[in-house]
């Protein structure tokens, strides 16, 4: 067992980055290797990788943050309430997310209906 080099840490970021599971980046480490390649050692890296991306938070923060910090986006978030019995609320659920990008809503904006066109 070894752990994992410089030079494979970055083959599972380049991996990872392309959308690679973690399966299939264990199988091309396991490939292009003379070493034995063992499997936590890439879930590790896979997940410090994730939590990297993420930022330290998890996939619906990192959602939230990005619709509210990102002024190209127009979005939206309902949430419902949950309880855990008839008084005490316990969070809440998300009941619709909705988001577009301002420059897109332009672009449609200055577009023609397509009806239109076909009338012309």
């Amino acid at each position: 067992m070894r752990k994992l080099d410089k030079d494979d840490l970055g083959l599972v970021e380049k991996l990872y980055d392309n959308s690679l599971r973690t399966k299939d980046i264990f199988s091309v480490l396991n490939s292009v290797s003379s070493k034995y390649i063992h499997k936590p050692d890439v879930y590790n890296a896979v997940s410090r990788q994730r939590q990297h991306k993420l930022q330290g938070l998890n996939e619906i923060e990192l959602l939230f943050k990005t619709l509210h910090d990102n002024e190209n986006i127009v979005g939206n978030i309902a949430l419902k309430p949950a309880f855990n019995d008839e008084r005490d609320q316990d969070g809440a659920f998300i009941q619709s997310i909705f988001w577009a990008y301002r420059d897109l809503i332009d672009e449609f904006l200055v577009g023609k209906d397509v009806n239109h066109i076909q009338d012309e």
